[in-house]
């Protein structure tokens, strides 16, 4: 049956009332939070402390004045950058055959050249690797391959360079999954630790890029020391509809960044374990080239982090490869990284239809489709007049 939108006007109008009460609460959480921040930055030692005793993930302030705003500088040399995508499919229970694969895309900027030809690097699952226990893997199984993947890529290709590389991926930089006890999920972990730790020895400039972010670990920063200075409990926020970007919107001019933040993980919510865990850092930057902001967050290393040339060439490097996008800022060498990495339906087509027709000619035991798949790829019912 089709939609009754006549019965969904009311709920249409409730929902635009929602929106409109929840803009102006937000305006209002937004300047009261900025105003908070800009209070509480005289003192970075004392907003640490505060931050540390947060029971959440924290964003802690490092050197710099969390109320700031940075600008870049012209580098005066020349950098590569070697960026990554991945994409995936994830079995369905419902198809056949089943299938699972992961593939990256790379793309490499030499230093005053053009891109070269990009790289497609593709992991088809064997057919036991699909199943855990007889259940079919999850999906964050394969995301978290997926990860591990674009950081070994990442720094196979950029290790191949000479220095000053710039090592970027599309998303988060560290490693953030539903915490598991399973030996798979520690080895994984300790792997794209590993790779890490290999571009940190080459001190390659590694960053993860974050397009419109919903972090909130200022928003709990500021929350802790207002809550701690009053001597609550912390249960309620006082800003519980914004995030850091609508702070940082207000903060940043185009083309400047915030202050360098860490992130403070609590020990109760672990992605690895304590003694071997990376440190990573972050800062928002508003790459839009209009009055309109448009606020991102990179995630970046400690190695990055304490060096104030990496930081200004990742910085620079951003704003010019956002820059060729136009008016919808986005880093060229992502967008064509995911060009690449991207996974069409008629390839995933060609490629069931390819592994049907060789078990066919193994002679394998044929498995169907789900019947409920099958209805559903049935064509839409159509009533016939009486005559």
């Amino acid at each position: 049956m089709p939609l009754d939108f006549i019965d969904l006007q009311n709920h249409i109008n409730s929902y635009t009332q929602d929106v409109l009460h929840f803009q102006k609460q937000i305006k209002e959480q937004t300047m009261q939070a900025l105003e908070d921040l800009q209070r509480f930055s005289s003192d970075l030692q004392i907003l640490r402390v505060h931050g540390e005793r947060a029971q959440k993930r924290v964003a802690l302030p490092v050197t710099e004045n969390p109320s700031e705003s940075i600008s870049s500088s012209l580098p005066d040399i020349n950098y590569n950058i070697v960026s990554i995508d991945g994409s995936q499919i994830v079995p369905d229970p419902h198809a056949f055959p089943l299938l699972a694969l992961v593939n990256i895309g790379i793309i490499q900027f030499p230093a005053g050249q053009h891109p070269l030809k990009p790289i497609t690097r593709s992991k088809l699952y064997t057919y036991k690797e699909l199943f855990e226990e007889a259940n079919l893997i999850s999906e964050d199984l394969v995301n978290l391959d997926r990860d591990v993947m674009e950081m070994e890529y990442l720094k196979e290709y950029s290790l191949k360079t000479s220095q000053p590389t710039i090592a970027l991926r599309d998303g988060m930089l560290e490693l953030y999954h539903e915490p598991r006890s399973e030996h798979w999920y520690r080895e994984k972990v300790e792997e794209y630790t590993r790779y890490l730790n290999e571009l940190k020895e080459h001190n390659v400039i590694t960053a993860g890029y974050v397009d419109k972010p919903r972090s909130r670990s200022l928003i709990t920063l500021i929350d802790s020391r207002l809550e701690q200075s009053a001597g609550s409990n912390g249960v309620v926020s006082r800003f519980p509809n914004i995030t850091d970007t609508h702070v940082f919107s207000l903060l940043l001019e185009p083309a400047q960044r915030s202050a360098i933040f860490e992130t403070r993980v609590p020990a109760k919510i672990p992605p690895y374990n304590q003694e071997q865990k990376p440190i990573f850092y972050f800062f928002y930057l508003n790459v839009s080239q209009t009055a309109k902001p448009w606020v991102v967050r990179v995630e970046i290393p400690d190695w990055v982090a304490s060096d104030d040339v990496m930081v200004n060439l990742l910085h620079f490097s951003l704003l010019e490869q956002c820059a060729i996008m136009g008016s919808k800022p986005y880093p060229y060498c992502l967008h064509r990284a995911h060009e690449t990495a991207v996974v069409h339906q008629h390839e995933k087509t060609e490629l069931e239809n390819q592994i049907t027709s060789r078990l066919i000619q193994a002679g394998a035991e044929m498995e169907e489709e789900s019947y409920k798949q099958a209805a559903k790829d049935l064509a839409p019912h159509t009533k016939t007049e009486r005559r």
